[in-house]
Order: structure tokens, then sequence, then C-alpha cells
């Protein structure tokens, strides 16, 4: 065994330069998973410490757990008294110096009990008053579920609770003065996706929930000082700080609130119960003054408890926990264990763990290549030394040891290297960054032995291969020329192509089959699916490599001013060293490309295009009189006869159509639809016609002769909610009126259509009214909308804009013909009066959508494309032992030419060309694995809920400009690796390649 090791060290002494550059790109692949681990492990243990910076001072957070029916008795609440250490006081004492802080709800009247929620609405139910006179639609601002008055009355009871603070949330819309303009509502320039405002967040506690960084905490005994405490993550977010004012928007007013005060809050928002837990956005006011700003009655959203001393947590929550169950709606305790396992369930975290394994993935696969193709190069050019070394003493499991051993030669330097460059990466940022906490920034010895073990692993795998080669090597051979292709070996290639289509046809297969269950595609789709594509395409590899050296060569050479003879067999004379190279170049390419097919194709059904109108103005909250719609359609800036209202109710399916096949899988926050009317001959058939939809089912006249009927009800679906249900040309579609829950009117589907963009439109123009998602837009006619669902103004406006509009000039107008409209002051339960609801207009406009829109998610796209993109510079050093070994197998060749009168230059040439080659070996192999991987994926999205995702049909997208950059950032690298060995080469004069050449060959 000592002998074996001393024949493999030796081996790597006579080739050192390609055991650095193999180690390289071993040590550089090892730096990218200990940060990949290491960033995912900090993550993880510092959910702790966050959930505590989330939780504040108190021990328990009382949320509301969902709005359905209680659980077991709800006709008294009777809690017990927890055990606690002698020298308690009673509810409301702090725990050390006695005295009774005050409190701004003390002596508020406890009779709140008509706050109740809809159940109906699923968890974003708004907060409704019994008894309120108006019959007007609930505020979407006001949506989080009310907690009972008579829970917080019992819990202040409790002798184990040294402080109860109750809690009131609204949304707002927050702006910084220098970005307020005079005359413009803020709410209205909300496109394409909202900016993120902090939540306006009532409490009357004397002192701060969180640690406060700047300032002082409110005086809750001054409500009407308009004072705020903001997060300091919103105040940093706005460039805001103590002292300065921020303008807040809501519903019914808008106020300057001064900021006397930050408070540290978490960086990340847990979601706990339908109203999302404790937010980490907040801007914190005294209850009077939320009552002000938000238009409503105080409301429970939020109770937050601290105990005692000496109070055992457990039993206090074993006590209560039956007793909020019972409650209506039920509730449930957070605490900081609760606020890890939801961080440790975020989407975020998934994502995270998702990209890290998904690294360690493609990091393994790439070290397999670059240790194989380097592996196979060492055995090619020992071809002669293996097989006598087989004849005249070893065996073939000692040859093949010889070769597992440089191996983990190459393997084991880079992994050390890229190990102790973490280290110190690790150490120049925190020094850079100034941190003292190391432990956040540091190595962690599970990703260490992670790496060791994915590189270790990796050269096994890579060395199989090659030692099975070599110790399969007859020494009667060593003779033989092996140079050039045989005609048996190209019909072997044919052969491997054969079962590479056969395996990427199961690919194809387990996406298109229908039938197949979502859970069980998915599966199969990310085992079986996407392992056969990859192999399927890597057999195709060899005949590819022979199609680009025939038909590219000659266009290369002539290129380069290089007879073509010279490239005749560049790549195919050692295949499996162009393969290997090939591949490996090709696994972060590859994935680039699928990135960025499968995003920018995933993004157009998400855009609008001509097919639907460039602009919709939305009337917030209720929308216009019918007799003002001439004063709309007269502003300057409408296309003349390109105008049409639209009538707009989010109405939910019926519970008897749920229950059918094809809805049994509808997420319960899409159970509904937007209904959309407006006249359908103008808008669809018209001379001026500004809907120029394609029908998936059905056709335009069939489709029009039952929407112009004047009995029965009928409506156009997008591809969409057919994808997902089933439903077709002449199904019926069941829907509820809001207002008469009782109520079910169908709705026959005259049509299937695309409507582009109806995502964004619906979820930014206010169009989803009653909640935040749906199943889709459902277009018919406006009289049907109007009267079904007692529609009594018109809130939407449907136009086509000029091409030289300003869109907030024009907004500006809208929004003066909608303040003529406010809607009637609300009533309140005890009589009293509460400022009237402030209307504003909102337009939602195509170019801006698509600009918005595009930009974030072109970003998101690139975020998820620079791992591949490190992964190919890290394979890219491989492609220098490539060169380096064609340069040294072909020296005696080139030593020959350049003694018949080749010139330096064109050695040079000749080098690069090779390069050049197999870069376009490898774009080609990436592009056809990238495009089908990507499209596949999409297509998968079809049947898997994700998101709004669900049913899209989009048309394949291929963003060549962004293609462009990877296809040039792989040539770029694919010419440096060469350009220094051909330059090495050129230089050296003609007796010294004959020498070194004939010292290879014998």
């Amino acid at each position: 065994m000592k002998f074996l090791w001393k024949l493999a060290f030796s081996q790597l002494r006579y080739g050192y330069t390609r055991v650095i550059f193999s180690s390289l790109a071993i040590a550089a692949a090892t730096c990218l998973i200990v940060w990949m681990v290491a960033g995912y492990e900090t993550m993880i243990s510092g959910f702790h410490d966050d959930a505590e910076v989330y939780m504040g001072r108190y021990d328990l957070v009382v949320v509301p757990f969902t709005s359905g029916p209680p659980r077991g008795n709800t006709e008294q609440i009777n809690p017990n008294v927890s055990n606690v250490k002698p020298g308690s006081t009673k509810s409301g004492a702090p725990k050390e110096d006695g005295q009774k802080s005050p409190n701004a709800l003390e002596n508020r009247p406890s009779d709140a009990k008509g706050l109740h929620c809809d159940p109906v609405q699923k968890g974003r139910g708004n907060v409704s008053l019994e008894g309120s006179k108006t019959s007007q639609r609930e505020h979407q601002w006001d949506s989080f579920i009310a907690l009972s008055s008579s829970l917080l009355d019992a819990l202040r009871q409790d002798s184990a609770i040294a402080a109860c603070e109750p809690m009131m949330m609204a949304k707002i819309t927050a702006t910084a003065p220098r970005d307020y303009v005079e005359g413009q509502d803020p709410r209205s320039v909300r496109i394409g996706i909202p900016q993120n405002s902090p939540t306006l967040v009532g409490i009357g506690a004397a002192e701060s929930p969180y640690e406060l960084g700047e300032g002082r905490w409110l005086d809750t005994t001054a409500p009407d000082a308009l004072e705020c405490v903001l997060g300091s993550g919103t105040a940093h977010r706005m460039k805001l700080n103590v002292g300065d004012e921020i303008i807040v928007t809501s519903d019914v007013l808008e106020t300057r609130l001064k900021i006397v005060g930050l408070v540290e809050q978490a960086m990340d928002a847990p979601v706990i119960g339908p109203n999302g837990g404790l937010p980490t956005a907040s801007l914190f006011v005294p209850i009077a003054t939320a009552e002000k700003i938000s238009g409503r009655k105080f409301s429970i959203n939020l109770i937050s408890i601290e105990l005692k001393d000496g109070v055992d947590e457990s039993e206090f929550r074993q006590r209560w926990e039956p007793v909020l169950k019972s409650q209506s709606p039920r509730a449930s305790f957070a605490d900081t264990d609760s606020i890890v396992r939801v961080m440790s369930q975020n989407r975020n975290v998934g994502m995270q763990k998702s990209q890290t394994d998904w690294t360690l993935g493609v990091t393994l696969l790439a070290a397999i290549f670059i240790i194989f193709t380097t592996l196979s190069m060492g055995v090619n050019e020992r071809v002669r030394q293996l097989a006598l070394l087989r004849a005249i003493a070893l065996s073939r499991k000692q040859i093949a040891g010889i070769v597992f051993m440089e191996g983990f030669f190459h393997a084991i330097p880079g992994w050390l290297a890229g190990t102790l460059t973490s280290a110190l990466l690790f150490e120049l940022v925190c020094l850079c960054s100034g941190t003292t906490d190391k432990a956040a920034l540091s190595l962690h010895w599970s990703s260490v032995w992670l790496s060791g073990g994915c590189v270790i692993l990796g050269a096994a795998i890579a060395a199989i291969v090659p030692a099975w080669r070599a110790s399969r090597l007859d020494p009667m051979s060593v003779l033989q020329n092996t140079q050039g292709v045989h005609q048996t070996t190209v019909r072997k290639y044919y052969g491997y192509a054969f079962i590479g289509a056969v395996l990427i046809a199961i690919h194809f297969a387990i996406v298109y089959i229908p039938g197949i269950p979502v859970v069980a595609r998915g599966l199969l789709y990310a085992t079986v699916g996407c392992v056969s594509m990859t192999v399927g395409f890597l057999l195709w590899t060899p005949l590819l490599i022979l199609g680009v050296e025939k038909c590219l060569g000659c266009l290369i050479a002539r290129l380069l001013y290089i007879h073509p003879r010279m490239l005749d067999f560049s790549l195919s004379g050692n295949m499996g060293r162009t393969i290997g190279t090939t591949a490996s170049l090709s696994i972060g390419l590859g994935l680039f490309v699928s990135i960025q097919v499968w995003g920018f194709t995933m993004l157009v059904p998400f855009l609008p295009n001509p097919q639907v109108p460039n602009a919709l103005v939305a009337f917030l909250p209720e929308g216009i009189p019918e007799s003002e719609i001439s004063q709309v359609e007269n502003t300057p800036g409408i296309k003349k006869n390109e105008f049409l209202p639209v009538a707009v109710e989010q109405t939910p399916i019926a519970v008897a159509q749920l229950a059918t096949p094809g809805f049994e899988s509808t997420r319960r926050e899409n159970q509904n639809v937007v209904l959309a009317g407006f006249d359908i001959v103008k808008g669809m058939y018209g001379k001026d016609a500004i809907f120029h939809l394609n029908f998936i089912d059905g056709n335009a006249e069939e489709a029009r002769e039952k929407l112009t009927r004047s009995a029965g009800r009928y409506c156009l679906i997008p591809d969409t909610i057919q994808t997902q249900t089933g439903l077709g040309i002449g199904d019926k579609l069941q829907l509820v009126p809001p207002k008469h829950r009782d109520q079910a009117i169908e709705y026959e589907i005259a049509g299937v259509v695309y409507i582009p963009g109806s995502i964004w439109l619906t979820k930014t123009s206010g169009m989803r009214r009653q909640g935040g998602r749906t199943l889709g837009l459902v277009l018919t006619n406006y009289e049907n909308v109007k009267a079904d669902f007692e529609l009594d103004a018109v809130g939407f406006f449907w136009m086509n804009l000029e091409e030289n509009i300003q869109p907030r000039v024009f907004e500006s107008q809208m929004l003066k013909i909608s303040q003529q409209y406010a809607v009637r002051p609300n009533q309140m339960v005890d009589g009293t009066e509460m400022a009237a609801t402030r209307p504003f207009a909102k337009l939602w406009y195509a170019p801006e959508i698509i600009e918005s829109v595009g930009n974030r998610s072109s970003g998101i796209i690139w975020g998820m494309s620079w791992l591949p993109l490190i992964i190919l510079i890290i394979t890219s050093l491989g492609m220098v032992n490539t060169i380096l070994a064609s340069i040294r197998m072909r020296t005696w060749e080139m030593g020959v030419l350049r003694a018949i009168g080749f010139t330096r230059s064109t050695l040079v040439k000749q080098v690069l060309a090779e390069a050049i080659l197999t870069g376009l070996v490898a774009i080609l192999l990436s592009f056809a694995f990238g495009v089908t991987a990507g499209w596949c994926s999409v297509i998968t999205a079809r049947y898997m809920y994700v998101y709004a995702v669900t049913g899209l049909t989009p048309d394949l997208t291929i963003p060549w400009d962004s293609l462009g950059i990877g296809f040039g950032l792989t040539m770029l690298l694919c010419v440096a690796a060469a350009i220094i060995p051909a330059i090495r080469t050129g230089r050296r004069e003609i007796a010294e390649l004959l020498r070194s050449g004939r010292a290879i060959t014998e």
C-alpha cells in the first residue's frame, strides 16, 4: 500500500500544474458550500434571539387563531388562580416598585361586545359593528379580527399577570414629508408591488413594549399631542429620525404625527393567526389617536401578557388554553417557542434550505466532473506507463487504487484550502463590518465536515470510470494508434443518443401525462424526471461534439485564418476529456439558462399586453354615481369611444359547487371570483373594441350570441379557472352575493379566454374588495352584475389612454372627481359618529405595471441566477487543465508543424480555436438543457398550488439578452483559460517541442 501511495504522489509531482488548478476549483467549491451552509445555520441559530426581540418585554401574546365557530362552552370565562411566589401583586401592578401603572383603557367602558367577525371571510374578515345604521361595505383597511373585551377583563383579574396590554391594529399608508405631494392621495400611487407601510398600533401601555433605541415612549395620557413611536427598521427604510414628522393616511383621515421615539423590533415577521401577530413594522400611537386615524372605535386585535416572577408559564397556559378555544373568535397563545417554530417553517427559511441543498448537489456534481476530467486526462497520458505496470507486477485492483488515490490528492488539498480561505473571509467580513458578534459570522464545524464529505464523495465517484479504464488496460495494446474517431465508435454514439432520447421522453411524460396526482407528479418530477433528463442530455453530448467539430470547426478556422484540417480531431481526438469539460461547464450555464427561461416565461401571464385596455381607474371605496360617468369619460387623455364603466364584485363560490369534482383542491382563500361586468358588445365586438381576447375554448361569435341574450346570465372565464376546476362551455358557475349569503346565482360559461395581466389587474386596482386572493377574473354583462349584487354606484372604468399621457396628472384629475362623493359617516354602536370615509381614485396603468413588475421580477430572477454563474466560474478552472492536457498530448504534432513552416501565431490560434469550440459545445448543450428544464418547470407549476400561478398557460419566452450575458461569460472564460497556455506554447522553440513531445509518447 505504501508503494502505491508513492506511485500516486509521484504522478502529482510530475503534473503539479494540473493539481494546482483542480485544487483551486475544489477550493472555490468548498468556499461556496461553507458560505451557504454557514448562512443557513446562522439563520437557524438566531431564531431564538429574534423571537425574544419579537416578543419584547412580554411573555405571551393572545392572538386570534381562526374566525370559525368556537369550540366548547362559551357561556362564561372562569380562569383559576395560578401559583405565584409570595409578594406578588394584583393585575396591573409592576413587579418591583409596587405602584400601579397608568393605563389608557382602565376607565374605558367595556361594552364593546358587539364586535364580531364574519366567519365567511375565512380568516381575512373585517371587524364589523353590530347595530351599525349604515349598510355600506366594511372598510378593506380594517381587516383585523377583534378579540372579545370580556376575555381582556378576565385576564386582568388573573393574579399571575403583571401587565395585560390590549393592542388595536389598523392598515395605514405612511409617507415621509419629503415624499408627500399636495393634493395626491398616497394610497392611489401604489402600483406594481405595493410599498410596505408600517401597521398602526394603538396601545395604552405606560412603558415601551420593546427596547427604546432613541427618544422616549408615548405619553398615553396626552393623546391630543399627535405623537408616535416608530420601529427602527421602518425609520431606517424611510430615512426618518426622532423629531421628524410622518404623514399617516387612512380611509378617514390624513394626519401628521411627530416621531418621539424609535424602538428595536425584529427584522422578520412570523405570521401567527389571521391578524399576523405582532407587526414588526409598527407605528405606535395612543388608543384615542388610533381611533381618530382609523375612524373606528377601539377593538382588541392582540393582548400582550407579562407574567409575574415565579409564575409557571406552562401551568398558566394549561389553565387558559381551553378558555381561549371557547371564545368567538377562537384565540391562542404565542410565546418564544411558538415563534421559533413559526420562523423555522417560514417560506424564506424553506427557500434558504432548498438553495443550500441545491448548492450542495450542484457543487458535488461540479467536483465530480472536475476531478473526473483531470483523472481521465492523466490516464490517457499514461496509458503505456499503466499498461507496463500492469504487465510487470501490479494487479487490476492496485492500478485502480492508484487512480483513486490521485483523485483524493486532487480533492483533499482543495478542501483544506477552501476551508482555510472561508475562515479568513469570515474574519475579514467581521473586521470590515465592525461586528463584534463573531458567532453569527464564523466557521461552523458542520459546514466543514459537510463540504469535506461532498468533496471526498465527489472524488470517489469521479475516479470510478478512470480507475476502471486503467485497470482494464491490455499491455499488448500500448502500441496501437488511438487517434481519430472510427466509424464503429460513431455508431456507438448514435446508440447513446437513442438512449438519451428515451430518458428525455420519460421526463416529458411525467410533465405532460394528465391524471397524475399533484403530490406524486411533483415527487416524480424532482427525482425521476430531472435525473433522467440530465443523463439524457449527457448521452447526447458525444454527437453534439462531433457536430460542432464538423459544422463549426471550419467556420472558426476561417475566422482565425488557420487551415480547417488543423481542427479535424481537436475535440473528438479525446472524447472523454471533452465530454467531462463540456459537462462541467454546462452545470452552471445550464442551470442559469433554465432559471432565466423559467423566470421570464412565468412572468408573461402576469403582465398586460395590447389584448386588454391599458388603463383602469378605480374610485374607492364605494365609487361614484352613474349620473357622473360622463364627467369621467370627458376627462382629457382618454381615447374617444374607448371607455367602459365596469361593475365589479368579489363574490364567494357557492358551498354546493365547492363540493363538486374540480373544486375539492381549491385553496380556501381562493374560493371566490372577481366578477367584472361591462358592455360586452362595445368592449369586445364594436369598431372601437378595447378587448381583443383569445378564446381557448369556444369562439367569439358563439359567445357574443349568448352574452347578448336578454334572458339568462352568461360569462367568460379565464383559462386559469378552467385548468384548476375543469369548467368549460355550458357549465354553471354558482356565486353567492356578499349581501345575501343565503342565495346563489348561476352564470353559464359562454367561453374560456386568455386574459393577460389579470392577476396584477385585480391585485393592485382594488378589484379584490372582499379578500386578498381570488380564483380569477370573470367577465360578464354590466347590467347582470349591477342587479345581482345591488350595486348603486360605479367604482371602476376600463379605458385606453393616449400614449403621451402623464399618469400621475391624470390620476390627480380622477382624485378631484372622487372627492366630490364622500361616503356618509360611520354610525358607531354607542351612537357616536366618527369621521366620514375619505374616497380616493387609483389609476392602474399598464406601462407602469410592466415596468414595476418587470423590474422587480427581473431582480428576483437575477438574484436566483448568481449561484449558477459562480458555479460556471468555478468549473472554468477545470478548462485550464483541459487546454494544458491537449497541448501536452499534441506537443510532438506542434513541433512538426513548426518545423514544416507554420508560424508561432498559428499554434496560438489553434489552441484558442479548440477552447472556442469547447465553449460552443457547452453553450449549445446548456441551451438545449436549460430551455427544456425551464419550460417543463413552467408546465409543472400549472399543476402545483404555488401562490397565484396555478393554471397559467404562458408561451415559451427566451430572454436572449440575459442568455447572451451567460453565453458571453462562458466564451470569455474559455478563451481566458486558453490564452496563457497558448502563448507559452507559441513561444517554445521547435527543438523543445519535438524533444518534449517524444518524451511524452515514449
